[in-house]
């Protein structure tokens, strides 16, 4: 297996998250406009489907987002360290 990187682990992270946000809200939609129960197996299924479907539609979007930050955080800790 070859090894992992901080921004890797940073992008996976926050792939995971978007997933379970994503997961939780079509639950909470489920419960409200159906008469289903949030607690079946189906739901929580088709929940956990849409929100990996969604993370990985925004998969992109959010790499791109953790590479800015990982850099913006480098060019800050640079200047940091030329400034003293």
């Amino acid at each position: 297996m070859f090894p992992m990187t901080k921004t890797d682990i940073a992008k996976s992270a926050v792939q995971m998250i978007v997933a379970l946000n994503a997961t939780k809200l079509v639950e909470q939609q489920v419960g409200q406009h159906t008469s289903y129960d949030t607690e079946t197996i189906p739901v929580k299924v088709g929940s956990m489907l849409a929100g990996q479907l969604l993370a990985l539609q925004l998969k992109p979007v959010t790499d791109k987002v953790v590479d800015t930050v990982v850099h913006q955080a480098l060019l800050l800790r640079l200047r940091k360290r030329l400034t003293k």
